[in-house]
């Protein structure tokens, strides 16, 4: 029940405050009860208003939605450090061609999409770096590389690598784990 709160207090809280848009105190205290993801993927800059974080099975859970467009981020791990999205840092061409990569050899992924279920995306090579983690907040920033992941079925390949597409970001998340325990 005390989650289910929270959830509807983080999508409440801005709507609460849209009239109190000169005062930065309230914006700042808003954003850091509500959080944000702000991403640009191609040439498309997307900003997600609320964006709570989660802990669970030593994994951290950042995800947003606006209606249409969703973005998930899972970290294997809850500390300040850089995380590999995908199966590597970077393209690395003889990694791809050596082949055996499959979404199951994925620990920390970040999940993209605009709607429908054709129009999900999967970062497969990125860096997700969480520069500041304590028992209440998470933040950072991710960027990387992402294909369809209708396309991924069969495994990565060089052919599905030209229609990746870029992607990078930032993120600030209040942790519920912690506001959900007060």
């Amino acid at each position: 029940m005390k989650k289910l709160f929270f959830a509807l207090a983080c999508f409440a809280l801005p709507l609460v405050f849209t009239s109190c848009d000169d005062d930065s105190t309230v914006k700042e205290i808003v954003s850091d009860l509500t959080g944000s993801i702000k991403m640009t993927i191609g040439s498309q800059s997307q900003t997600f208003s609320v964006a709570p974080a989660y802990q669970t099975d030593g994994k951290t859970i950042i995800a947003s939605s606006t209606g249409s467009q969703h973005i998930a981020i899972t970290l294997d791990g809850t500390t300040a450090k850089a995380y590999t999205l995908g199966f590597m840092s970077d393209l690395n061409i003889t990694s791809i061609l050596a082949g055996g990569l499959s979404t199951s050899n994925m620990s920390s992924t970040l999940t993209y999409s605009t709607g429908g279920t054709s129009d999900i995306y999967e970062v497969v090579a990125g860096t997700c770096t969480v520069s500041s983690y304590s028992s209440s907040k998470i933040s950072g920033s991710f960027s990387g590389y992402a294909v369809k992941l209708s396309d991924l079925e069969g495994g990565l390949s060089l052919s599905i690598l030209t229609n990746a597409v870029k992607i990078s970001g930032t993120f600030t998340a209040p942790l519920t784990n912690s506001l959900v325990s007060k």
